[in-house]
C-alpha cells in the first residue's frame, strides 16, 4: 500500500499504475511476479527499506539494485548460477555487501509483525545525524 505521506503526492497519476504491483490492492500479484519485475528492470535504480528491530531498535536497511548471478561460463554448474542477490548499503572503500535475495522475498505472510510504510516514512527523517540504528548518533 502507497504511504500517504505528503511526499507521496509527487506520486500523482503513477498510483494506477504503482497499484497493479501492490500485492494489498491486486490479489492477482504474485511473489514471482514481483521478483521477476525487480530483477528484470536492469541497470534501473531500485531501493527496498528494510525496517528491522534488533534488541529493541530499530534498524533501517537500504537494499538496492537486485541482480542474479549468470551462469558460469565454462559450463559447469556452481551453487551461484541463477541466485539473486541485492546490494546492502553504501560503497566503502571500493567494495560493496550483497545480500542473497531468497526467491520468496516478496511472498505475503500472515501474522508477521511488521512496520507500516508510514512508520517507516516517519523514521527516515529521524536519520539525519543518526546511522543505521535509530535513536542511537554517531561519534
Amino acid at each position: 500500500m502507497i504511504p500517504s505521506h505528503p511526499s507521496t503526492e509527487i506520486l500523482g497519476q503513477y498510483t494506477r499504475i504503482l497499484n497493479h504491483f501492490d500485492p494489498e490492492v491486486n490479489n492477482n500479484v504474485s511473489h514471482v511476479f514481483l521478483l521477476e519485475q525487480a530483477l528484470g528492470s536492469g541497470p534501473v535504480p531500485q531501493a527496498y527499506l528494510i525496517c528491522a528491530n534488533f534488541q529493541n531498535q530499530t534498524r533501517v536497511y537500504c537494499l538496492h539494485l537486485p541482480s542474479k548471478y549468470t551462469s558460469s561460463l565454462n559450463g559447469q554448474v556452481t551453487p551461484w548460477d541463477d541466485a539473486s542477490f541485492v546490494f546492502l548499503g553504501e560503497v566503502v572503500q571500493g567494495q560493496t555487501s550483497t545480500v542473497t535475495l531468497p526467491d520468496m522475498i516478496f511472498q505475503r505472510v500472515a501474522n508477521a509483525r511488521a512496520k507500516s510504510s508510514d512508520y517507516i516514512v516517519m523514521h527516515l527523517e529521524d536519520l539525519g545525524n543518526y546511522g543505521p540504528t535509530l535513536g542511537q548518533e554517531n561519534g
